[in-house]
């Protein structure tokens, strides 16, 4: 009977502390912290990547949080994380889909390497590696087969004018 009341016990005061540690927010990094849950993942393998990444502190807390809501989609992704966050909020956001992009505007009319130029203030690919990509049409052949480039017809495609060609009307 003593046994029992103290094994009781020991199982009241793991699952208070569990419920305690699934409110504390925790950041076990530095900066930012990009996460990339790849579509498919199951919930041990995204647990791994969490506790790995340091967004949360225990895989177990992600596992538990899941079990308590199994029926909710854990969404793919890429996320950063900035802030300490308790694992409740963790999870909501990997349900809700709060990844992280880039948002970039491209004003009609603006060719090639003025996009080039945009992406590469905002440091999402080198401007080289977009005109790369951009002039490759292979990807879209079975959409496009006579396409010469990805930006297909009509795109104002021009060589970079010298300064000489900056005429202007007086």
């Amino acid at each position: 009977m003593r046994r029992t009341r103290l094994v009781l016990a020991l199982a009241v005061l793991a699952l208070a502390g569990a419920a305690i540690s699934l409110r504390l927010p925790y950041r076990g990094f530095g900066g930012e912290c990009f996460v990339d849950i790849p579509r498919g993942t199951g919930s041990a393998a995204v647990a791994r990547l969490l506790a790995d990444s340091g967004v949360m502190r225990y895989r177990w807390q992600f596992l538990f949080v899941r079990a308590l809501r199994p029926r909710a989609r854990i969404q793919a992704g890429e996320y950063s994380f900035r802030a300490a966050g308790s694992p409740w909020q963790v999870f909501d956001r990997l349900v809700r889909g709060d990844v992280f992009f880039y948002r970039l505007t491209v004003p009609e009319g603006q060719d090639m390497f003025e996009i080039a130029g945009s992406l590469d203030q905002l440091g999402v690919v080198s401007g080289g590696e977009f005109l790369e990509a951009a002039r490759d049409p292979s990807s879209i052949r079975d959409l496009a087969p006579a396409a010469q480039t990805r930006l297909g017809r009509g795109w104002r495609v021009r060589a970079r004018p010298s300064r000489r060609d900056a005429r202007f009307p007086h």
